[in-house]
């Protein structure tokens, strides 16, 4: 039986290079063919790992604290004193307080330990992710204007200029991304949107990954090749389990699209179909069933060194769906047809992010700190290391920007996406 592997391999950086940072030179290099095995570097820092997994645990237990639910629309809001969380360079983790009293902070300590870190804010972090929800609201509807032809003056240029918008917790404030941020923009986004705690950020438009079949491309779907994501299960709402994996929504088109493995010398080989797909809302995602038995998903991530030969594989996680409830400053890890193994941080849990090619607006979306994906790696696994030797999904790639990567949330489409069993997606 002939294995498709989920995941691909990364020509490595210089030292203390990792990531977006080196993702144009990794391109170059492979081009020109000028890659070495020697040169493979291993991306999972084990120190800084095990103390990202105990900030993480750590962090799940302060939201046992500071996290509440609504009654009526289930939503998850926050005590008004808890300002945000992140894990910090040296993988602590750092809380932030909003006029907390010695109780509240006590009561974070002894769940955490000692060893977390406290800062004073201003905001409070439950109103500075309440305003993001409005204002993703209102962009969502702005630029189903823009695409319609509703717009004109001033707000046809903030519609033009518009990116994307999320909780930036370390600096505690919320920050607008925009092509155009001189002041006439920032005095159009003011008046339309109403949102005072921001910070305005220069940026390109967003991109998705997806292009068009060229040989070498892993898997193709119609008129596009994607990169094929984390083996996965789906419960379906009659009760039956299917096998496959997940992808990118945006590069599907509808129930019942065929699938393709493309191999090294172009031929293409149907492997499955799409059974489940959404670009659209808070969710980027497809899932795809396997139809060929003589092909199947690995549960181990793997790579390969410039003379061919399979390297290091991780494992992913048989026993759990999925990484829930991810951290800001996590370190996550994409593995993609084009750009192999990279890593980067998370750097928002409630990215908006406007598609204007495709007219399409996607919240709750995850953020990183570096740009760490290229053409062809839309439906990588994004994944990361958080019980014991094991990997877990966190989501699937969808896009990039000038210097950042975005990630749909696997845990957000499983909510979305859920039955009358409950939630849907499983690793196996």
């Amino acid at each position: 039986m002939l294995v498709l592997q989920s995941n691909y391999m990364v020509f490595a950086s210089e030292p203390k290079m990792k990531g977006g940072e080196r993702l144009k030179e990794i391109i170059m290099e492979q081009e020109n063919g000028s890659i070495s095995g020697s040169s493979i570097e291993r991306l999972v820092d084990v120190e800084q790992v095990e103390s990202e997994q105990r900030a993480i645990l750590d962090n799940h237990k302060v939201m046992e604290i500071v996290g509440t639910k609504e009654r009526k629309s289930n939503r998850v809001g926050y005590v008004d004193y808890y300002g945000g969380s992140y894990i910090n360079e040296e993988g602590k983790l750092v809380v932030q307080l909003c006029d907390a009293t010695k109780i509240q902070q006590q009561s974070i300590e002894e769940a955490a330990g000692d060893t977390v870190i406290f800062e004073e804010v201003e905001n409070s972090y439950e109103s500075l992710t309440s305003e993001i929800e409005k204002s993703s609201a209102l962009l969502t509807e702005l630029e189903e204007q823009n695409v319609a032809g509703e717009l004109s003056g001033d707000l046809k240029k903030l519609a033009d200029s518009m990116v994307g918008m999320c909780t930036n917790v370390k600096e505690n404030i919320n920050t607008v991304y925009m092509t155009d941020i001189s002041e006439e923009m920032q005095t159009a986004y003011m008046k339309y949107f109403g949102d005072s705690h921001v910070m305005f950020e220069q940026s390109e438009q967003a991109e998705t990954t997806a292009v068009t079949i060229a040989p070498g491309a892993k898997i193709g779907v119609n008129d596009v090749y994607l990169s094929l994501g984390t083996r996965m299960e789906y419960d379906r709402n009659n009760g039956n389990t299917v096998r496959g994996f997940i992808t990118a929504g945006h590069g599907t088109k509808a129930y019942g699209d065929l699938v393709y493995f493309v191999k090294a010398n172009g031929t293409y080989v149907e492997i499955g179909k799409v059974i489940k797909r959404q670009f659209s809302g808070s969710v980027d995602m497809s899932f795809v069933q396997m139809t060929n038995s003589n092909y199947d998903v690995s549960r181990y991530t793997k790579y390969i060194n410039a003379s061919g030969a399979t390297g290091e594989s991780y494992k992913m996680c048989t026993t759990c769906a999925y990484a829930d409830k991810p951290s800001i400053g996590q370190t996550i890890y994409k593995s993609g047809a084009t750009t192999y193994l990279t890593s980067s941080q998370i750097a928002s849990t409630n990215y908006t992010v406007t598609y204007s090619k495709e007219g399409v607006t996607l919240t709750n979306m995850i953020l990183s700190t570096t740009r760490f994906c290229d053409f062809g790696d839309s439906g990588s696994s994004v994944f990361t290391k958080e019980h014991g030797s094991v990997f877990e999904t966190i989501g699937v790639m969808s896009g990039k920007g000038d210097n950042c990567s975005f990630i749909s949330n696997i845990q957000v489409a499983d909510n979305k996406w859920e039955n009358t069993q409950g939630l849907p997606l499983f690793q196996y």
